[in-house]
């Protein structure tokens, strides 16, 4: 198996509990990135991975502003876990 080294960044959320057009476009600027998002939720804490190569295109293509972090994890195959 060939093994590659992949970017990983990391983002504490404390102003909410969802994504916003204007991160998820900076998101898709650095797809290569695989990014952690720590947030809280009804007082447990969740960890948000979102996959380098993540596909973005579709929320940048609607007219929503907005994803609550479980949704959007859906829909860009990111997987949450709680910590």
């Amino acid at each position: 198996a060939e093994w590659r080294s992949v970017p990983l960044e990391r983002m504490r959320s404390s102003c909410g509990i969802c994504m916003s057009d204007y991160i998820i476009k900076k998101l898709a600027e650095r797809s290569d990135v695989t990014t952690v998002v720590t947030f809280e939720y009804n007082k447990t804490a969740y960890r948000l991975t979102i996959p380098a190569g993540a596909d973005y295109s579709a929320l940048l293509a609607d007219e929503d502003y907005f994803y609550g972090y479980f949704y959007f994890a859906q829909l860009v195959g990111a997987t949450i876990e709680e910590v």
